[in-house]
């Protein structure tokens, strides 16, 4: 298990997006005028029942495509999932990545809605993210402001967030690092459900290379960076760690994946006990990142 610096005390797991004009805006309209244009699209939206399931939709219109995709990925998930049949340690873990297991409220709101949803539930309206899933409740909320039903950039944040809530039903009592959490979940982040999982983000990847953070910073940050200004450098790293690991170390993080998983502390030298000197990972990764 990560350690309580590797997360904050509210458990979210959450999707960055870049920081947009609307979260400028948000802060100089009053408090009641924001309650009122929530209110306001609130009314407009949908909740339907589904397979146990519950959404909140701007309009019908968006039914069909949502649950099409939520059910498409979960089945991609489930037949292309790298960490089944799991066996670390001489230890097997009895429950290998899964089909979501209970009832799941999923939100697809607009900005403000987004805000107001963030801040009830966190304390904070989260201006630099667009989406998370809250496991106290089992809901995802998505700000979908300016995208339609058949967006990627929606299909991109549902697919995040269904990642989160996978991992959470499948091992609820697991508190990941959150490099692998945000990682592992924009790996199997799609926009065409034809395509495999761990289809590759090249632009992430070249981010993450003209960044170059220190391996040593990204694997002991803490769930807080992850929400703040400039969480996209964050974002990008751990994307381009979780690729390069699935891609050159695959056994050795499905390892960590499962030490992770197990209930209790995961003990400080872990990661170098199960992937790797970090110094030697950090070469290896760099040198990954320059040829991808």
């Amino acid at each position: 298990m990560a350690s309580e610096t590797g997360r904050t005390a509210f458990k979210l797991a959450l999707l960055a997006t870049p920081a947009i004009a609307l979260s400028a805006v948000l802060g100089v309209w009053g408090g009641s005028l924001r309650a009122a244009a929530y209110d306001a699209f609130s009314r407009k939206g949908v909740t339907f029942e589904y397979n146990d399931h519950s959404f909140d939709l701007p309009d019908p219109a968006w039914r069909d495509q949502v649950t099409r995709f939520f059910d498409d990925f979960r089945a991609l998930f489930h037949r292309e999932q790298p960490f089944k049949n799991s066996n670390a340690l001489g230890r097997v873990v009895e429950r290998p990545l899964a089909p979501l297991k209970g009832r799941l409220n999923i939100v697809v709101t607009n900005g403000t809605g987004f805000r107001k949803e963030a801040f009830v539930e966190t304390g904070v309206t989260l201006p630099f993210n667009g989406g998370y899933f809250n496991p106290t409740k089992s809901r995802i909320i998505i700000d979908a402001e300016g995208h339609g039903p058949d967006s990627p950039a929606l299909n991109r944040s549902l697919s995040h967030e269904l990642t989160h809530a996978i991992m959470h039903s499948t091992y609820p009592d697991a508190a990941w690092s959150p490099w692998l959490s945000e990682g592992f979940a924009q790996w199997c982040e799609v926009v065409d459900l034809k395509q495999p999982l761990g289809t590759r983000h090249t632009g992430r990847l070249r981010e993450a290379a003209a960044e170059q953070m220190p391996l040593k910073q990204l694997i002991e940050a803490n769930q807080a960076v992850f929400t703040a200004a400039g969480n996209n450098r964050y974002y990008h790293a751990s994307y381009a760690f979780v690729a390069f690991l699935l891609e050159k170390r695959r056994p050795a993080l499905q390892k960590y994946f499962d030490e992770e998983a197990l209930n209790g502390p995961v003990k400080a030298a872990a990661f170098s006990e199960l992937i790797g000197d970090p110094e030697v990972i950090q070469s290896e990764w760099r040198e990954w990142l320059r040829t991808p």
